[in-house]
């Protein structure tokens, strides 16, 4: 008959398959993200505005223009797989000509953080509707921005691109 140990009040629990090895008890983190819709609005439209309603005379524009994009699917969190989805998504779109919205309030305003990641994308989408908002810069400026942000990295990227 085994000898069996009882669990001491404060030791946590052990993977029975490993000893060394603590079982996870949290929920695993969620690497993609599902977004019901994808808004991309162009260079100054949507400074000082509220974003769209559905169904809406400007919801059916920007619809109509290929600016709204449905049931979007980020797989992996990656800058290059992010890039990736939205200039397939949009053809007007470029590397370094988007920025990233917040649309968790009223009226629409850049990001505090334009780092493009999984993470600063659920911080600003709109978490009842899942959408996500998206807009064009000039190139001039989001170009300037890269390159001061990232010189080296920048040149690399534009060699690539030529």
């Amino acid at each position: 008959m085994p000898i069996i140990k009882k669990r001491k009040r404060n030791q946590r629990f052990r993977n029975q398959n490993s000893p060394n090895t603590i079982a996870s008890r949290g929920r695993p983190a969620n690497v993609s993200l599902g977004l019901n819709h994808l808004l991309l609005f162009t260079q100054e439209s949507w400074e000082n505005n509220s974003a769209p309603r559905e169904n809406t005379s400007a919801w059916i524009e920007m619809r109509d223009n290929g600016l709204i994009i449905e049931n979007v699917l980020f797989n992996e969190n990656t800058a290059e797989a992010i890039n990736a989805l939205i200039t397939r998504s949009f053809p007007s779109v470029n590397e370094y000509n988007w920025i990233i919205l917040n649309g968790s309030t009223s009226k629409l305003k850049a990001a505090t953080s334009q780092e493009k990641s999984l993470k600063n994308f659920r911080e600003n989408m709109s978490k009842s509707n899942k959408r996500l908002y998206l807009a064009l810069t000039s190139n001039n400026s989001s170009e300037t921005e890269a390159d001061n942000n990232q010189d080296e990295d920048f040149e690399i990227k534009s060699e690539c691109t030529d």
